[in-house]
């Protein structure tokens, strides 16, 4: 038997195992568990486009990221871990400003419960009194993506959260693949399910 036909087997037995002490988790956990035994195979896209890359501090990942939402015509969607700079914070706002349809998924506990200096909920806040769509997920014990996916074509990805630690003091990358609609259809599929496991942020500071 190959090696990977073990997969199922093990991907069950963590069901069954976390079923046990299911205190830790959420029960959509299981759910996503079940559809990983059916869709573990990774995504292969062609290469296009332009590639560039940028990092933190001092080398240039903020710009970069500042500079893919400046870019955007039709639409942003977002995921995000930490959702606290100012400077993504005004730049998807200028976005919204101009007809740009902006989405945005955050992570629920680094956002709002554990945020004490209501700096996550500020942000998520000022985005969904925009008219921006922002949920918040707590499907998962982190939801750490940092992704942005604009007009259908271009992807922002990386270690980079959207804070001014990541900005300013930690190691971070940003990597951005321009005009990919391949890789940008993959990364919708992957913000859809995220998307579909959220719930509406109430605008609260």
């Amino acid at each position: 038997m190959k090696p990977s036909r073990f997969l199922p087997v093990i991907l069950a037995g963590l069901a069954l195992s976390w079923a046990g002490s299911a205190s830790a988790y959420k029960p959509g956990v299981l759910r996503e568990l079940a559809d990983a035994i059916e869709t573990a195979a990774p995504v292969s896209v062609p290469a296009a486009g332009s590639i560039e890359v940028g990092f933190s501090p001092k080398g240039g990942a903020e710009a970069l990221v500042l500079r893919v939402i400046d870019s955007a015509k039709t639409d942003i969607k977002a995921l995000s871990y930490s959702f606290t700079s100012p400077r993504v914070v005004a730049a998807l706002l200028r976005a919204a400003k101009r007809g740009v349809a902006v989405s945005l998924v955050a992570d629920y506990k680094n956002n709002v419960t554990d945020d004490r200096s209501g700096k996550g909920r500020a942000a998520l806040s000022a985005l969904a009194e925009a008219g921006c769509d922002v949920r918040v997920i707590s499907a998962y014990p982190i939801h750490h993506d940092k992704v942005l996916i604009v007009d259908r074509q271009t992807v922002e990805l990386g270690s980079f959260n959207y804070s001014d630690a990541a900005a300013r003091v930690n190691s971070e990358n940003v990597l951005v693949n321009w005009n990919n609609p391949a890789l940008a259809k993959a990364y919708l599929a992957h913000f859809d399910r995220n998307w579909r496991q959220s719930e509406p942020f109430r605008a609260r500071y």
